[in-house]
């Protein structure tokens, strides 16, 4: 049983190994098999959750939730001690907050290198004009 919190990018490093195949660059995930060998997750590292221009940073007991474009102010909480997040000590942990987004930052920058190497554009994202109007007729998107 995974008593941590596990992400979608963790899907990629546990199945290549299972399935003999070597990862053909550095996998930002872990290898959740590592769970069933008795040592657990890394307690250190940074998850990501995005939606509709907010970012929600978690490390640890902490969390920042802030958005991109500030039309709301930012919050961090420890969500060990307010796991309802009620009460923000963004005044009183800058510094952890500074931290965070460093992180998500180069997580960022990671990412963009790996999209130029595989030479993923804005272009490339773009669904098929098909695909598009299925997705569409299905709800996916408006």
């Amino acid at each position: 049983m995974l008593d941590d919190p596990v992400q979608l990018i963790d899907i990629m490093p546990t199945l290549l190994p299972l399935l003999g195949v070597e990862a053909p660059y550095k996998l930002q995930g872990v290898d959740l098999m590592r769970v069933l060998g008795g040592r657990g997750l890394p307690r250190d590292r940074l998850r990501v959750a995005e939606n509709k221009g907010g970012v929600g940073l978690l490390r640890g007991p902490w969390k920042l939730i802030y958005y991109e474009d500030d039309r709301r102010p930012a919050e961090l909480f420890h969500v060990g001690d307010d796991p309802q997040e009620l009460h923000s000590v963004l005044q009183q942990h800058p510094e952890i907050a500074e931290s965070l987004r460093a992180d998500y930052a180069r997580l960022q920058e990671r990412s963009a290198r790996l999209a130029r190497r595989f030479k993923i554009t804005e272009d490339s994202r773009r669904l098929n004009p098909k695909a598009e109007r299925e997705l569409r007729a299905l709800g996916y998107i408006q």
